[in-house]
C-alpha cells in the first residue's frame, strides 16, 4: 500500500495480480472499486505485491516474483520492465536518492538496476542466506542496505 502525494491522497494498492488505484481515499465509500492498471510495457500482467516511490514522487516501481516495473506515477502508465529470476516471495523495492536506480529483491539476491539505460546491465547483489526482507538506500546513494 501506498498514498499517493495527491490533494485529497489517492491509495495505490498492489495485490499480487495487479495495481490498483483508490483516486481519492477520502470519499471512497465501502465497496469502492480502485482502477486497476493490470497491464506493464510489454503488455502483460505485473504481478506485484510490492511498490515503491521515488523520493520526488515522479516514479512508482512494482515487484512481483518474476518482474519489477518503473510508473510514471502521476500517470500510472508503465515506463520500463525487467524480468528477473523467481524468488520464494516477491521482495520488496527501493529507489536512491536521485531516482536512477531501484533495488530490487527476489529470494536471496538484489539487483541494482539503472533503468533509464537500456544498456546498463543490473548489478546483481549475492550471498544472502536467507531471502531479503527489506532494501534501502543511504541518502548518499552509494550505499545499500539490505
Amino acid at each position: 500500500l501506498a498514498f499517493t502525494p495527491d490533494d485529497p491522497p489517492g491509495l495505490l494498492v498492489a495485490d499480487g495480480t495487479r495495481l490498483g488505484h483508490f483516486a481519492d481515499v477520502l470519499s471512497a465509500g465501502e465497496g469502492a472499486e480502485p482502477k486497476i492498471h493490470n497491464r506493464g510495457p510489454d503488455r502483460k500482467a505485473p504481478k506485484c505485491s510490492r511498490l515503491a516511490y521515488s523520493a520526488d514522487y515522479r516514479l512508482l516501481a512494482t515487484n512481483g516474483k518474476s518482474k519489477a516495473v518503473v510508473w510514471d506515477a502521476a500517470t500510472l502508465r508503465p515506463l520500463f520492465v525487467r524480468e528477473h529470476k523467481k524468488g520464494p516471495q516477491n521482495g520488496p523495492a527501493a529507489f536512491d536518492p536521485a531516482g536512477e536506480v531501484l533495488g530490487v529483491a527476489h529470494g536471496t539476491r538484489v539487483d541494482l538496476w539503472r533503468f533509464s539505460d537500456a544498456a546498463a546491465e543490473a548489478v546483481e547483489l549475492v550471498g544472502h542466506k536467507l531471502p531479503v526482507w527489506a532494501v534501502g538506500f543511504l541518502h548518499d546513494g552509494r550505499t545499500v542496505q539490505t
